[in-house]
């Protein structure tokens, strides 16, 4: 894959990779699990602790250094709560955001049987879909 970067705010549409995809999860991988939604406010961690939204994100950033064609696919609730990729990619820094290529749900996915399904197999099922898209199924 070339080095060509997106704009911040856009998203690739999924498409056909040459190298590594990484799921992400953002609740229990880039900040504790107990996180919640305030309407009107916005997601908070129910933490005694002091934890704070995204406290790992410069974690993975200089984890994934050493591999610039990696590209992420986002594997997280917060697609469904937020009902956007961009909008969700938007809470990643732009070096994380750039490599953001779509997620494992999507509108034309049944919410309840997503929601349902082991994560897993939310992964499973995104990666059948797009091997669909690339040689017919």
């Amino acid at each position: 894959m070339s080095n060509v970067r997106t704009p911040p705010s856009a998203v690739r549409p999924l498409a056909a990779t040459d190298g590594f995809v990484l799921y992400l999860d953002f609740d229990g991988v880039l900040h504790p699990e107990n996180v919640y939604m305030r309407p009107g406010r916005g997601p908070y961690i129910e933490s005694p602790r002091g934890h704070r939204l995204f406290e790992h994100v410069g974690l993975l950033e200089k984890v994934l250094l050493p591999y610039p064609d990696l590209r992420i696919v986002l594997s997280t609730s917060w697609v469904r709560v937020y009902k956007s990729v961009a909008r969700v990619a938007r809470k990643l820094p732009p070096e994380l955001r750039a490599r953001v290529i779509g997620a494992t749900y999507h509108e034309a996915v049944d919410a309840e049987l997503f929601r349902q399904a082991p994560r897993g197999m939310q992964v499973w099922s995104a990666v059948l879909r797009q091997a669909c898209r690339l040689v017919g199924c």
